[in-house]
């Protein structure tokens, strides 16, 4: 797309609509009523993961996986690989926490461990990253 500066900050064009045909255009003109919509490609993130007993049993599907795996190869994986395919420059941190029981109702303990921090997601190969979050898990 194209690239322009304004005001000073940065920005590129990567898809164009029309409201009408809902359809990617090929080129188009901006006029003042013309509605831009903006997307960060730059943003940090913080994923807080609570686990407890029930992360490691199996979710009730098909394929007999648990929430911890679905967590990993059906959403952390798919979508950093999607980060990578989009160019974004997003910094991911990753926060496990759990509560941990120590006897009685009353005693028991919050447990935090920093998986990953400020890692920049989309130039980290994906895989490493996936498998950062199984080591952890």
């Amino acid at each position: 797309g194209q690239h322009v500066a304004v005001g000073g900050m940065r920005a590129s064009t990567n898809v164009l609509r029309a409201k009408e045909s809902c359809g990617v255009l090929a080129s188009g003109c901006v006029v003042a009523s013309t509605r831009l919509t903006f997307r960060t490609r730059s943003s940090r993130i913080f994923w807080l993961v609570q686990l407890s007993y029930e992360s490691w049993e199996p979710t009730g599907g098909a394929d007999g996986a648990t929430h911890v795996e679905r967590l990993v190869d059906g959403f952390a994986a798919p979508l950093l690989q999607r980060w990578r395919k989009l160019d974004v420059n997003h910094s991911l941190s990753v926060v496990l926490f759990a509560r941990v029981s120590g006897g009685g109702i009353e005693r028991h303990r919050d447990v935090y461990r920093v998986v990953l921090e400020n890692e920049a997601a989309s130039k980290a190969e994906p895989a490493t990253l996936v498998s950062a979050l199984k080591r952890e898990l």
